[in-house]
């Protein structure tokens, strides 16, 4: 009995570190995705290229489902996000914001 209650929380840490490793991997590519957007905009011209707008969205779209699946509890049932990685993951969401309205204006 012991043994099975061993191997129980042994599985759930192992699950706990892959969960973070893939929250590590998803916040590394919005701090890419964030750079990306700088040298977008970087330009303040008026004119923005439409085709770079949609390259990037395009680009980052996974990130941002998956940032946006983690932040409404989709992907990760019973598994409670650190609070350390909330803000990373929301950053994506304003991206996509903020292209919208930098677009309209």
């Amino acid at each position: 009995m012991f043994n099975k209650i061993s191997d129980y929380f042994k599985y759930k840490k192992q699950e706990k570190e892959e969960f973070i490793q893939l929250l590590n991997k998803t916040i590394s590519n919005i701090s890419i995705a964030e750079q990306d957007y700088i040298s977008i905009f970087e330009n303040k011209s008026l004119y923005l290229d439409i085709r770079k707008i949609n390259d990037w969205k395009n680009k980052y779209s996974k990130t941002h489902d998956t940032a946006s699946s983690y932040l409404k509890g989709g992907m990760n049932e019973k598994k409670k996000i650190p609070n350390k990685y909330v803000a990373p993951l929301n950053r994506i969401i304003q991206l996509y914001s903020l292209i919208d309205k930098q677009r309209k204006s």
